[in-house]
């Protein structure tokens, strides 16, 4: 039950996504600049998130917890920071639908290289003649959603 509730909010989530790029650029025109409407964005997101932590109360490791390798700690933010920009940047020129698709198969050529080379800690699993033939499809796609 609990991974269908988890699919179903994954689901909205991606729903989501083209929502916030097309409020994202609204507030970039509105700023005058892409990136100061990713500032604004991603300054709601930190103190939203802040707030949900101390309100959860969540502990805070010491320096002794801190034992991740450095681009760890770089790594999210600055992906999350480029992932907003160009969702924003991107939406009013190619629209949501370009956009979206171009996404999910950007995220499906990752996970698959992930998955492939067994990277940050993944399973290794073999790009099979399937999944090449899946991920050719998503590229396809993309290109017959921007095309029509």
């Amino acid at each position: 039950m609990l991974s269908w509730f988890l699919i179903f909010m994954v689901a909205l989530a991606g729903v989501m996504t083209p929502v916030q790029a097309s409020v994202n650029a609204i507030l970039g025109r509105s700023l005058g600049h892409p990136v100061a409407a990713a500032v604004v964005s991603t300054g709601v997101s930190f103190t939203l998130l802040m707030m949900t932590a101390i309100a959860l109360r969540v502990p805070w490791p010491g320096a002794a917890g801190l034992s991740a390798p450095w681009w760890v700690y770089v790594s999210g933010g600055t992906i999350g920071a480029v992932f907003v920009f160009f969702l924003l940047f991107s939406a009013p020129i190619i629209g949501a639908s370009a956009m979206i698709a171009a996404i999910i198969a950007g995220q499906l050529i990752g996970s698959v290289a992930l998955d492939h080379f067994g990277l940050l800690g993944l399973p290794q699993q073999a790009l099979s003649p399937g999944r090449a033939a899946g991920i050719a499809l998503l590229v396809a796609g993309v290109f017959l959603i921007r095309k029509f």
